[in-house]
């Protein structure tokens, strides 16, 4: 990488060497990001924006929940930052390696995925949404429109194999 900065700079950062690569040392580059980043928040209004926006995430993951009752153990979150667990986790005491145990997590995602939709799971069993503050309504519907998608799809594939999301994961 590289960056162009003024002569003026360029001397206060030869006189009073700073290290280069850190994000969290208080480096001019950093600071000229973080004061542009609160700029532009303010400017555009991005936190009473996402005030509205939280409320329609959180509404829209309800409806989700209500809506898949058989695969859903719960919603939970606030703001930008949400997690869906599925139903069947409670029985896995709450193990990160569990080789050949079905993931609902990674079936979900890899149906978004292919629908253009990237999500990361937090573990097996807990899909994590985090989308950008910036995002309008629009694209949070569109997104949640495929996540409702993706659902049904487990929902579907649970039946052509003729068991509930919880007896799916506890099969080892």
């Amino acid at each position: 990488s590289g960056i162009v900065i003024s002569k003026e700079l360029s001397q206060q950062l030869e006189e009073n060497i700073w290290f280069f690569g850190s994000t969290f040392s208080g480096h001019p580059l950093a600071m000229a990001a973080i004061s542009a980043t609160i700029d532009y928040m303010l400017e555009n209004q991005i936190i009473e924006l996402s005030k509205e926006r939280s409320n329609f995430i959180r509404e829209a993951l309800e409806g989700l929940k209500n809506k898949y009752q058989d695969l859903l153990e719960s919603v939970s979150g606030k703001g930008f930052f949400w997690s869906i667990e599925f139903k069947g986790s409670k029985y896995l005491s709450r193990k990160i390696n569990i080789k050949g145990v079905f993931s609902p997590a990674a079936f979900v995602s890899q149906e978004c995925y292919k629908r253009k939709l990237i999500l990361g799971g937090l573990l097996p069993w807990t899909l994590r949404l985090t989308p950008s503050l910036t995002m309008d309504i629009e694209d949070l519907q569109i997104g949640m429109k495929i996540l409702d998608e993706a659902l049904g799809s487990l929902e579907l594939y649970c039946k052509e194999e003729g068991k509930t999301l919880e007896e799916m994961v506890n099969a080892l």
